[in-house]
């Protein structure tokens, strides 16, 4: 654990010398650093040194850093590194002083990276300031080996002080951005150096998902008993959340350790000592016995793998650009107990799948070939297909429910002669309705049209106005997409495309295929890396007509809002809602979450309210609270059943690539092929070995059940996790599908209510659209109450009425309002904690990251097109045999 405070000349000097403070420091205090050493500063720390440095002042008490606007100068940072609670006990109460030395390693090696790669200070030249690498810090370090609470806690506060040397010889107040930026990194640097000397000593480390370790051999039992403190300070964080519920869950935790704080005690060490022992006898150990248990737990040979290239295969999922901290930070959660810093960063620089696009900032080779390959065929397709209509009549009397936008959109792209042209429709402004139109008109002109989109709902929607559709998935996998005619195929929900997929999509294409990008940029971004639909609008790679004439919204206030967020106007968008007394401002989540299930229960429309909300966890307790709200109504006479549903765990890619995050009886679902796997089989993990980090599992495809071991390391990024949770369900609630299933013919997001159910399972249920599903929840588990959902699955929908929930503490933006105030065709209430906060939120648009936001040779007005690289060169051909099943090693 590392954390991060803040400290004046008074607080630095009271805290590290005041007389108590002694009983808790187990050796006297230490400076490091260069910038130390250029002030003569070594060894073990003088108490009036330490008091002249904290006020900008050298030993002989000369002013290094004059003071700030205020006259009052910032004595320092207070970086602290706290050893895993099980390290802490080992030291104290077994008495191993070895590793004192280990936690000390560790911790000079986080500062000396924080020194070579984060130091720095401000420089204003002509009025013009700029951040300057120093490469140098005055560091005070102080060992403690106790919590305020007197339990065994090894942690060294470091006081980074102020002060650093510009390469131009002047002594300058340190810029701490980096610092503060940086801090997660830092803490990982620390456990990662801090787990192999521990190994070195005869230990064993159990790393978790997070990027932390315990020792093995230490049973949670005891963790648990000596961390009185991270319990007092959890107490206090929920305290503080009912004073200040508009402060994070972080910044609750920070100011809790402070307010917590019991007044420091003299203390008496050897009855410290003596209460350890008798707490430990308690719960049924014996120090020397524990002792020995720890140094005589099984090692297993781990296979040596490439972190970094690991590292960059889990973020290349989600982005195509990612900072050197990010890699580095990620390589080390995924070596932690088998490398450190040093070795990361050897396999930083040998990477072979590393590309820089900029300073500090990195892609892989793949994505950087993948990215500029799009920009290439869609320059090498303008003007090289046949259109559908030389010219085409938007004024025709069968055209006239379309509107002007519409008619426009409709022009454009049967008249395109380009490969590839696209669609930019708002929200609301009638892209379905337009592509069945056109989808009819490439008929009678003899192409095959198909639609193609991510989400099973969106593929419902297209099937609807008679457009033959089938998820990306499902057409990539399929194999058999060579055309025997001429083909249009209509990508919808365009702006959730990655790279990867549309980069497949366009390789499946024939000579004389042409593909149809429909969607909306201000929607939520795709959750796969590349963000392409935006990037080759705003490159004007692709032709566009922009749908904006608004149809769905049917009320003045809601037209006009959503128009006016289109076009990016929030300050309008908000002024016309507030006016409209449409936000409830309520500082406590949990009096908010009550005022959405009255607002709800209240509604006289309740099948056509929905509410949207940012977490998981809030909706979850939101469908709770407005289930129990029903039933206060008079729902408690009907029947209810309690049963399991399948619930997605929502890991992140390192955690998906680690055994710690699996358990016996999880469900998992393919996504792509490969170690033997198969996109859309089905398992379910019958073991997890923690230790070889691979699961076992019975895996079923196309009726056949085999029982494998799954490598996480290599394919832990193919899992869709899903684990039970027991939920109770009564007749006319309403649930979300959560899954695609053939069979029954739902779609993962939509909505229905449940009309009869009984206590074998066995349920019926509407849908939306009216159609009835029949089914035993033992068969199919993955649904759960609907009345509250998470913005993502909100996309495709359309209700009357929205009551959007946005809590500033989980970050909204431009993209998830401007969703949640599309949904609605007559009203939306904002219950939100903090009005004009939720405002300054919304102003910032999330956008996806891209190689050709650096690519300098994308400037098509001078260039025309694009020249071939070296290294496209080299390059082409690589995710063809990849997709082959081959694996390439360089």
């Amino acid at each position: 654990m590392v954390s991060l405070t803040n400290i004046s000349p008074a607080q630095a000097s009271k805290y590290f010398f005041e007389s108590k403070d002694n009983y808790y420091t187990r050796v006297p205090g230490e400076w490091f650093g260069k910038g130390a050493e250029w002030l003569e500063l070594r060894g073990s720390i003088n108490k009036d040194d330490f008091e002249k440095l904290v006020n900008g002042e050298n030993k002989a008490g000369n002013l290094l850093i004059e003071p700030g606007d205020n006259k009052k100068h910032r004595a320092g940072i207070d970086l602290t590194f706290s050893a895993p609670k099980s390290v802490s006990i080992t030291a104290e109460i077994l008495d191993d002083t070895r590793i004192y030395q280990a936690h000390d390693k560790a911790v000079n090696t986080a500062l000396q990276y924080l020194e070579e790669h984060f130091a720095q200070a401000r420089k204003t030249t002509k009025g013009v300031t700029r951040f300057v690498d120093t490469g140098n810090l005055v560091i005070a370090k102080f060992q403690h080996d106790l919590s305020r609470e007197l339990d065994p806690q090894t942690h060294t506060h470091c006081v980074v002080l102020n002060i650093t040397r510009r390469p131009d010889g002047n002594w300058r107040a340190i810029s701490n951005e980096e610092l503060y930026y940086n801090k997660m990194l830092l803490g990982q640097i620390y456990r990662n150096d801090l787990a192999l000397n521990l190994k070195e000593l005869g230990y064993q480390v159990e790393a978790g998902a997070k990027g932390l370790f315990e020792l093995k051999g230490i049973p949670d039992e005891l963790i648990k008993e000596f961390s009185k403190r991270s319990r007092q300070i959890e107490a206090k964080a929920k305290e503080l959340e009912k004073e200040m519920p508009n402060a994070n869950e972080q910044k609750l935790k920070e100011m809790a350790a402070v307010d917590s704080r019991s007044a420091k005690k003299n203390v008496d060490m050897e009855w410290v000592k003596q209460d350890w022992e008798r707490r430990l006898a308690e719960k049924g150990f014996k120090k020397e016995r524990l002792a020995k248990r720890l140094l005589k737990q099984k090692t297993f040979e781990k296979t040596m793998l490439h972190h970094v290239n690991q590292a960059l295969n889990i973020l290349s999922e989600r982005e195509s650009v990612f900072s050197r901290e990010e890699i580095v930070a990620t390589a080390l959660k995924l070596s932690l107990g088998e490398k450190g810093i040093e070795h990361v960063e050897q396999e930083f620089k040998t990477s072979r799948e590393l590309r820089s696009v900029t300073e500090g900032f990195y892609t892989t080779r793949e994505i950087k070939f993948i990215e500029r390959d799009i920009v290439d065929q869609l320059l090498n397709g303008y003007s090289q297909v046949e259109p559908a209509f030389v010219s085409y009549d938007v004024q025709k009397t069968e055209l006239d429910h379309l509107t002007h936008d519409q008619k426009k959109a409709l022009k454009h792209i049967l008249t395109s002669n380009d490969r590839v042209t696209g669609i930019q429709g708002d929200a609301g402004t009638g892209k379905t309705t337009m592509l069945s139109v056109a989808s009819a008109e490439f008929r009678k002109t003899g192409f095959e049209v198909t639609g193609l989109s991510l989400t099973a709902k969106a593929v419902d929607e297209l099937n609807k106005v008679g457009i033959r559709s089938q998820t990306i998935d499902s057409f990539l996998v399929s194999g058999n997409n060579e055309a025997t005619t001429k083909r249009v195929l209509i990508v919808d929900e365009a702006s959730l495309l990655g790279s990867k997929k549309f980069y497949h999509i366009l390789n499946q294409m024939q000579e004389h295929d042409r593909v149809i990008l429909v969607g909306d940029v201000k929607q939520l971004q795709s959750i796969e890396a590349g963000g392409i639909f935006r990037k080759l609008q705003e490159l004007k790679v692709i032709k566009t007509a922009r749908m904006a004439e608004n149809i769905r919204q049917k009320t003045e206030h809601m037209k006009q809002a959503a128009i006016e967020l289109a076009e990016k106007r929030v300050d309008k968008a908000f002024k016309r809602l507030d006016n409209k007394e449409r936000f409830i401002e309520i500082a406590s989540r949990e009096e908010r979450i009550h005022a959405v299930a009255e607002a709800f229960t209240e509604n006289c429309d309740k099948d056509k309210t929905l509410v949207i909300v940012k977490s998981n966890q809030e909706r979850i307790q939101i469908n709770e609270a407005i289930r129990n709200a029903i039933q206060k109504n008079g729902r408690s006479n009907q029947r209810s059943i309690k049963t399991a549903i399948w619930q997605t765990q929502n890991l992140s890619g390192v955690e998906k690539s680690m055994a710690m995050s699996y358990r016996k009886g999880d469900h998992f679902f393919v996504s792509k092929s490969g170690g033997g796997l198969s996109a859309g089989a089905a398992g379910t993990v019958v073991h997890v070995d923690r230790e070889k980090n691979i699961i076992q599992a019975e895996v079923s495809f196309r009726d056949k059940t085999k029982v494998k071991k799954i490598d996480l390391s290599k394919h832990g990024l193919k899992l869709n996790v899903y684990r039970a949770s027991e939920r109770e369900f009564t007749k006319g609630d309403k649930i979300v599908f959560l899954k695609n299933d053939r069979k029954l013919a739902v779609e993962n997001g939509r909505i229905g209510k449940i009309l009869a159910l009984d206590s074998k399972g066995n349920m019926i249920v509407r849908t939306e659209q009216g159609k009835e599903v029949s089914f035993n929840t033992h068969n199919y588990a993955y649904f759960d109450h609907g009345y509250a959902v998470t913005e993502y699955k909100s996309l495709g929908q359309t209700t009357n009425k929205v009551l959007y929930v946005a809590d500033t503490r989980d970050m909204a933006n431009y993209n998830s309002f401007y969703v949640a105030a599309t949904r609605g065709r007559e009203d939306m209430y904002v219950f939100t904690n903090d009005k004009a906060e939720l405002q300054e939120q919304v102003m910032i648009e999330q956008i996806k990251t891209s190689t050709l936001d650096f690519d300098k040779q994308l400037n098509f007005e001078k260039q025309g097109l694009l020249e071939d690289t070296n290294e496209k060169s080299f390059e082409i051909g690589i995710d063809k045999v990849k997709n082959m099943g081959f694996e390439i090693a360089f």
